[in-house]
């Protein structure tokens, strides 16, 4: 399996668009595209990188979640 496809596996297992990947990373939306299809190879520093942005934005993601769902049910809930 290329660094790309690992990627891609990743990225669809923690539920991020592509696109916010991309811009994460600042990065051309095409250039993961073509990474993930495994048209473009990725360096292993890219791969690694783009591994540490995607658990960035999940862990953000999954904090947003946390902070909204003890909104919801209140202090006491």
């Amino acid at each position: 399996m290329s660094y790309g496809e690992e990627l891609l596996r990743l990225r669809k297992a923690a539920g991020i668009a592509q696109g916010v990947l991309a811009w994460k990373l600042a990065w051309p939306q095409s250039k993961l595209c073509r990474a993930e299809q495994g048209k473009q190879a990725l360096s292993e520093p890219d791969f690694l990188r783009a591994k540490a942005a995607l658990l960035e934005l999940k862990a953000e993601r999954d904090k947003a979640w946390a902070r909204a769902r003890r909104a919801e049910v209140g202090p006491d809930g």
